[in-house]
């Protein structure tokens, strides 16, 4: 199922494995400027894999997702990035564990040092852009990320918190039942 070459097996759901979908659509923060969604949300033995979506009202907000030090101040400068321009968001375990997409565990899997099974790894392993899905019209307003979560989040509140502050986003969240996800762990199946 998930063949990416050369990365840590920590950072992927278990290649011999079927997850299992859960319902997980939800809004997760929204302003004026921007919508952020928690996407399809599928299940493994030892992790959960999901999308985190947003679609924005301007496409600039979109495009310094993907190349935020690429700013141009309209004169032809470039711009350093703002913390404010970036889409950060944390994951809060029923347990009071926590990890945010700047992963400190992961900086000790790229350098190929071993990271406790306990400790939350988040990983993004691909993101896209471009037109709104069923919106044509839309191209460069929508962003999709997928994400890796381990280990597996314990029964409990699983709480999603999301921060843009360039899109008026200020700590906003969501909370996911960690028991479904513990019952859809257990249905994962291997190949």
């Amino acid at each position: 199922m998930f063949n990416l070459t050369g990365l840590p097996a920590v950072l992927l759901p278990p290649p011999d494995t079927s997850g299992v979908t859960v319902p997980g659509r939800c809004e997760v923060a929204r302003s004026r400027l921007a919508l952020v969604t928690l996407g399809k949300v599928t299940v493994f033995a030892t992790g959960v894999l999901f999308s985190l979506e947003a679609v924005a009202a301007d496409e600039e907000l979109i495009s310094k997702l993907f190349s935020p030090d690429a700013a141009d101040d309209g004169i032809g400068e470039m711009l350093e990035p703002s913390e404010a321009d970036f889409l950060r968001f944390r994951i809060l375990f029923a347990d009071g564990r926590t990890v945010d997409d700047d992963c400190e565990a992961l900086d000790g899997v790229r350098r190929l040092q071993p990271v406790a099974a306990s400790e939350p790894i988040l990983w993004c392993y691909v993101a896209t852009g471009g037109e709104v899905p069923g919106m044509p019209g839309t191209t460069g307003r929508y962003y999709e990320a997928k994400w890796w979560l381990r280990p597996l989040p314990p029964a409990g509140p699983l709480t999603v918190c999301c921060q843009w502050e360039a899109a008026d986003i200020h700590d906003q969240a969501t909370t996911l039942d960690g028991e479904v996800i513990q019952q859809a762990a257990s249905a994962a199946r291997r190949e």
